[in-house]
């Protein structure tokens, strides 16, 4: 999917059980894609590097994590 994309431009895979096998076929797939910009991959055993590389995840770095709300149109009347 990441080597055939062409649309996607910022995709949040987090907490999905990823392991470090499934890294190494996300990191062939994204060798390919020109297109995705950002990549979210927290609580998975996988991460991406300074240099944008996905790679095993560091010790104790499972438990960062990130809380998005909801907004509805009452926020905005």
């Amino acid at each position: 999917m990441f080597a055939k994309n062409k649309a996607i431009i910022h995709m949040d895979l987090s907490h999905n059980s990823f392991s470090e096998k499934d890294g190494e076929v996300i990191g062939k797939g994204l060798d390919q894609n020109h297109t995705l910009m950002g990549l979210h991959l927290t609580g998975n055993d996988i991460m991406l590097s300074a240099e944008g590389f996905v790679i095993k995840q560091k010790p104790n770095l499972n438990s960062d994590s990130h809380i998005m709300t909801k907004l509805t149109n009452t926020l905005f009347m």
